[in-house]
């Protein structure tokens, strides 16, 4: 019995040192081999008034299976941008998500920056990913209605905004109230900005040292939740994409309906708040990569394992739900979508388009390509103080930079690292093109 228990003993031992050493080996090739998934998240710093922002004068670094962006810096307000200038001078306000935080790109190559150096105001970029349009109205409550902004534009992508501003649908997709988001009580609008013990203000050292430290453990958990939780609590079709249905599943339908009407809410008192303060507003229709490819069915078909989308599924369903809601209450409206097929039929653009080959978010031609159309929506809409001569220069600019291919953006180095299956580390001439205006 003693030998039995003894060998036991040691097999069992064996077999914890190896998947100890089996889990040492994985940690070692995700930090040499990344793969999609397994990558640390930025910490963010808790807020009573908006859920979170990044740490002031934090210092970061992001790196995925084929780009990395080094020298990633945050302001004094908790924002990816330079010192703000003090308040008084005209100004330009960003509001968005990850697309306009833009850690996959250095930040002289972010839609903000470029804008900055387009138009020579200064753009105040409050971009921060997972932000929703109700976090962003809270956004520009508590940061920038101070300074009184001429233009403020809003980033809107339909893919996971208007599960951002609901707070049901956010607990219907499994997640934590995090942000500010709205309920609908007896036919009005609430906002809610009282927040659940997670994320940034979860007080577990384990957790938060797991976060920091453990790629295996945070690869593990994303193929879990979003893999076997996610798809055994909705069924074939993910959850998000109800966002692009007119007729979602009845158990989800009014949640949905309610979600939009949330969305409407925040956006027309988010206009109401920045008309106030003498500025106007921008909304800018995010596109989903849908509207980009030659055959989005196949895409649908590839990513759902589906055969056909279902028949009330329309792609471009929130920038006709945009274009629809700044017609009919007089707010500037500029769906990015066509301007991306427009240039990807000119320039032959094949995948991955205006992203990556490992990420959904904008490469630098993205950005490049989004800083121009704004700029120009910007002046065609008059909403820049500035002169004609000024005005006629800038319109020159922007057609010169439209007209370049993406390896004139690039330069060699980063249209291969992007185009041809390459690692992107930040290689572009954009910075070049810009000082030469």
């Amino acid at each position: 019995m003693g030998a039995r228990f003894k060998q036991s003993l040691m097999a069992l031992l064996a077999l914890v040192i190896g998947l100890f050493v089996a889990f040492l080996l994985a940690e070692v090739l995700l930090r040499i081999f990344p793969i999609q998934g397994a990558y640390f998240r930025i910490p963010n710093k808790p807020n009573d008034a908006v859920g979170f922002t990044r740490f002031p004068g934090q210092k970061a670094s992001f790196r995925t299976s084929c780009y990395e962006t080094t020298h990633i810096e945050f302001n004094s307000a908790g924002f990816r941008d330079r010192e703000w200038p003090e308040p008084g001078a005209p100004s330009i306000a960003v509001l968005g998500d990850s697309f306009m935080e833009a850690l996959e790109v250095p930040l002289e190559v972010t839609t903000a920056d470029i804008l900055e150096k387009l138009t020579g105001v200064p753009v105040l970029n409050t971009g921060v990913s997972s932000y929703g349009t109700v976090a962003q109205l809270f956004v520009y409550k508590t940061f920038l209605a101070r300074y009184r902004p001429q233009a403020v534009i809003l980033f809107f992508f339909t893919e996971n905004d208007v599960k951002d501003n609901s707070c049901v649908l956010t607990r219907l997709y499994g997640e934590s109230i995090m942000q500010p988001c709205g309920d609908i009580s007896e036919g009005s609008v609430r906002w809610r900005t009282t927040y659940d013990e997670a994320g940034p203000r979860d007080t577990s050292i384990l957790r938060a040292l797991i976060k920091r430290s453990c790629l295996t453990c945070l690869l593990s958990y994303r193929l879990l939740k979003y893999d076997v939780v996610n798809r055994a609590r909705h069924g074939e079709l993910d959850f998000l994409y109800n966002s692009y249905r007119e007729k979602p599943p009845e158990q989800f339908r009014k949640a949905w309906e309610d979600g939009w009407t949330i969305t409407k809410e925040a956006i027309l008192q988010l206009n109401r708040e920045v008309r106030s303060h003498g500025g106007k507003l921008l909304i800018v229709a995010v596109p989903s990569s849908y509207s980009v490819v030659h055959d989005w069915k196949k895409v649908f078909q590839e990513g759902t394992r589906l055969d056909q989308p279902p028949d009330d599924f329309d792609p471009l369903m929130g920038e006709k739900w945009l274009e629809r809601l700044g017609r009919e209450n007089n707010i500037a409206a500029l769906n990015l979508a066509p301007v991306f097929l427009e240039y990807r039929d000119r320039q032959s653009l094949k995948d991955p388009y205006l992203w990556y080959s490992c990420d959904g978010h904008w490469n630098p031609v993205g950005h490049f390509l989004v800083a121009n159309v704004v700029a120009q929506a910007l002046v065609d809409r008059d909403m820049l103080s500035m002169p004609p001569e000024k005005k006629a220069a800038l319109r020159d600019k922007i057609r010169k930079d439209l007209a370049m291919s993406p390896r004139q953006v690039l330069g060699l180095e980063g249209y291969r690292a992007i185009y041809e299956k390459g690692y992107y580390r930040g290689a572009s001439n954009i910075p070049e093109i810009l000082a030469e205006r």
